[in-house]
């Protein structure tokens, strides 16, 4: 009987074989973007920040806030200067996402989900608009059912119009649940799981294209059809560099956060976090074809540089958010080297500047 290794390792040759890999091209060198602002650092030592969200304000949109994990404590919520704002102590807090405008029997809300490595739960808040706070929703949260809880993310399902958490572990295992409210009471109702593999975390949905994107830390980027009803095989966007890669190759170890820049017309740029390398690859999100790399740092008072690293989750949102985010921001983890961890804010017209965004035609 083979090993698991041997069996990933067929796999992979089966998909380059079969041409099923989509992103091509050689690493490229990689161009450096500026960061705007940074969070406050976290207060616990060690390894403590790892992902994070955008919240829009509805009328303000420079009043918009960063809402970000701290896996020692809960979650700490930002304005876009990196005030810290609130912290809500409620767990071992892995990833996040937002999903903003979710129906309920009294109203709209906007949700933030959170996995919780406390007690291996998707933990459930609102945005109280008044004040800008996270407000639980669910005691406990609703439990996964999965072993050390990791990546996470939001949608809305276009079939049902119901909110859907996607959800995975460390040994490999996706999850995706229908979030319910009946008369303020929120549950969670199981509708799909799926094994990747080894080690996953990053997570995203592309609900216009209907792809769900999951990042297995050592092998690749991984598309699924986001309809479990669509009988079609998955396939990898790419692949992590080794000796014996013909084709893509363009991801380094560990592959960590994914997310998606989405630009109005559904063209846009998918972004994976390649933390061992600390850069960050673009594919074009219609295509899947490679743009290349890009990294990220700090202006410093003195003229010096502080060069972002071993970057865990990040996110993008093209939404303008006031005068300093004209078309959207880019929020990374940064581990400082190992200083005190926080979040750093990019400009997304840094990273259309170093990257040449408007120079990569959308190929449909």
């Amino acid at each position: 009987m083979k090993t698991a290794n041997a069996m990933l390792c067929d796999t992979l040759v089966l998909f380059a074989c079969a041409g099923m890999l989509l992103g091509v091209g050689p690493v490229s060198t990689v161009p450096m973007a500026g960061c705007v602002a940074q969070t406050e650092p976290m207060t616990s030592e060690g390894d403590a920040a790892d992902d994070a969200a955008i919240w829009v304000h509805a009328t303000d949109a420079s009043m918009s806030m960063v809402i970000g994990t701290n896996k020692q404590v809960g979650l700490m919520v930002y304005d876009l200067n990196g005030k810290l704002l609130q912290t809500v102590a409620d767990g071992r807090m892995n990833n996040v996402d937002v999903l903003q405008g979710v129906r309920t029997s009294s109203g709209k809300v906007d949700l933030v989900a959170a996995s919780n490595r406390t007690n291996d739960s998707i933990a459930v808040y609102r945005v109280n608009h008044a004040d800008r706070s996270l407000v639980r929703l669910v005691e406990g949260g609703i439990p996964a059912g999965l072993k050390e809880v990791y990546g996470i993310c939001l949608w809305t399902d276009p079939k049902t119009g119901r909110a859907q958490v996607g959800i995975n572990s460390k040994g490999g295992t996706v999850r995706v649940f229908d979030l319910q409210e009946t008369a303020g009471k929120w549950s969670g109702n199981m509708v799909r799981e799926f094994h990747v593999g080894t080690q996953v975390e990053g997570i995203v949905a592309d609900v216009k294209h209907g792809w769900l994107y999951v990042g297995e830390e050592q092998v690749g980027v991984w598309r699924y059809p986001l309809d479990p009803t669509r009988e079609e095989p998955r396939k990898l966007l790419d692949i992590v560099q080794s000796s014996g890669a013909t084709v893509g190759g363009n991801l380094s170890p560990d592959v960590e956060g994914v997310t998606i820049y989405e630009q109005a017309d559904g063209s846009g740029w998918i972004i994976v976090s390649c933390q061992g390398q600390d850069r960050y690859a673009m594919y074009d999100r219609i295509t899947g074809a490679y743009v290349g790399s890009f990294g990220l740092q700090l202006s410093l008072p003195g003229g010096g540089t502080d060069r972002v690293t071993h970057t865990d989750g990040i996110t993008a949102l093209s939404t303008a958010l006031g005068p300093k985010f004209p078309r959207g921001a880019f929020v990374v983890q940064d581990d400082n080297d190992g200083a005190a961890q926080n979040f750093k804010i990019v400009n997304w017209d840094d990273i259309k500047k170093v990257m040449n965004l408007s120079a990569v035609p959308v190929q449909r």
